[in-house]
């Protein structure tokens, strides 16, 4: 009996182990079935955002061929509007364009909106309590989950009651480089407060908004600059036939057989007095350049960046103001000519050939000795060489400018002691100053005087030759 008690005690504990270990054995199955399930729940839900990501990927994709082929700018950002919407489930929205002068925000693209509600927000001050207002101020995105409980709201809290939105989201709208541009916002009839994958896709909407906005204002303002440029262009070319027939006409005279002195003198202050007409007329085209869009914060185009082509066909007009000698010299003329005292080596380096050959030679005639080169890399080599005592350099010059010209000679042992002469279309304050931080002794805005010129060369010169 006590044997049979034995090996009932032991079977009764050989199962309770068996029972704990299947019971232990439950639980951990149990636990990898739980995680396992876990697992497949968050691969699931990857997957959806995955998939959701990618649609919303490819809607920004169609979006963009869209906008493509958006005639205007109320239409593009019709079209980023409606995307915007379908993205985040939203019930109404706006995009409103910032006005860097009254500081207010303008709507100019809506969906889902009454009149009224337009009425109460077409124009908004930047710096007021809206949802948009402060996101701008802020530079990031405002989400106001109810309007009705939002302090800073309360002002707008009618107008929202009668739109029927409780919900607002807005991401600004900055350029490239910082500049505000406007605002992209959402409305919702219920309170909400929108996921973050979906803000984060909101975004790339939002870049794609900026982006457009941007392209298209630079559009607009090119355009704006290209038809005054050709108003301009079409008058100027008027205006400057006059001073050019004369010219022609005087340079026919001067190359007339049996001209007297006198009949010669006549001609040279023609053209002279109509070289000067020409002076103002030049002037009064860069006066007005400044006023065009994107240039009124220069007060001009850097002659550095008025282009090398664009820069050789204005430079036609930019001759000196003395005449280049006739075919035929007339000797009372030649007679009459003021010599410098002193005799200089002088180099000219200017891109319009003609112009540069004019200088060389009228300097000639006055007893200087001249090298004339026609791009900036010619007039340093030269410069080397010739040793000049006085370098004339125009400043928009191919393959390096009149600036880097000056600095490269003025950082040459040789150099240091040359006399440089800026020569240039440019005549503003910034451009002399540019000219005297490249090391210009003196800067002359073309076209040139020359016996200003000579006067600069009697005060300025150096070691004669």
């Amino acid at each position: 009996m006590d044997k049979s008690m034995d090996v009932r005690d032991f079977l009764r504990k050989r199962a309770d182990e068996r029972g704990k270990a299947l019971t232990q054995s439950n639980r951990a199955l149990r636990a990898q079935i739980s995680e396992r399930e876990r697992i497949e729940e968050a691969l699931r839900e990857a997957q959806s955002r995955l998939d959701a990501e990618l649609s919303s990927l490819n809607h920004l994709h169609e979006l963009n061929s869209r906008l493509i082929d958006a005639p205007d700018l109320p239409s593009a950002l019709k079209e980023i509007l409606e995307a915007a919407v379908a993205l985040l489930a939203a019930d109404m929205g706006t995009i409103q364009l910032y006005d860097p002068v009254n500081k207010t925000l303008t709507i100019a693209a809506h969906h889902g909106f009454e009149q009224d509600f337009l009425d109460h927000f077409r124009t908004v001050d930047a710096d007021g309590d809206a949802a948009c207002s402060r996101a701008l101020a802020g530079h990031r995105r405002v989400v106001v989950e109810d309007v009705q409980t939002d302090e800073r709201y309360a002002i707008h809290r009618v107008a929202a009651a009668d739109a029927g939105y409780r919900a607002v989201q807005s991401p600004p709208l900055f350029s490239r480089d910082g500049k505000p541009l406007g605002m992209l916002s959402t409305h919702f009839r219920s309170p909400n407060a929108p996921a973050e994958p979906e803000l984060k896709m909101l975004d790339l909407y939002a870049r794609q908004a900026a982006d457009f906005v941007e392209r298209r204002l630079i559009t607009e303002r090119l355009q704006e600059a290209d038809r005054r440029k050709d108003a301009l262009i079409a008058t100027l070319s008027h205006e400057l036939r006059n001073p050019l027939a004369a010219i022609d006409s005087a340079a026919r005279l001067m190359q007339s057989p049996g001209l007297d002195g006198g009949q010669c003198e006549f001609a040279a202050q023609v053209v002279q007095r109509q070289c000067a007409a020409m002076k103002i007329l030049l002037d009064d085209l860069l006066d007005v350049s400044r006023l065009t869009p994107g240039q009124t914060t220069h007060a001009g185009l850097s002659p550095a960046v008025e282009t090398p082509a664009a820069r050789s066909h204005l430079s036609t007009h930019l001759s000196i103001v003395a005449p280049a000698p006739a075919q035929r010299p007339c000797p009372d003329a030649e007679s009459g000519a003021t010599h410098a005292k002193r005799k200089y080596r002088i180099l000219v380096a200017d891109d319009n050939t003609a112009a540069a050959a004019a200088i060389s030679l009228l300097l000639q005639r006055e007893g200087h000795k001249t090298k004339a080169v026609y791009d900036g890399r010619a007039a340093l080599e030269e410069a080397a060489r010739f040793l000049p005592d006085i370098a004339l350099l125009d400043i928009g010059m191919p393959y390096l400018n009149g600036y880097e010209v000056a600095r490269e000679i003025r950082a040459a042992s040789w150099g240091a002691n040359m006399r440089l002469f800026a020569a240039t279309g440019w005549g503003q304050e910034k451009d002399k100053m540019l000219a005297k931080e490249a090391g210009f002794d003196v800067h002359m805005t073309k076209p040139i005087d020359f016996r200003q010129l000579l006067a600069l060369i009697e005060e300025h010169g150096g070691t004669r030759f």
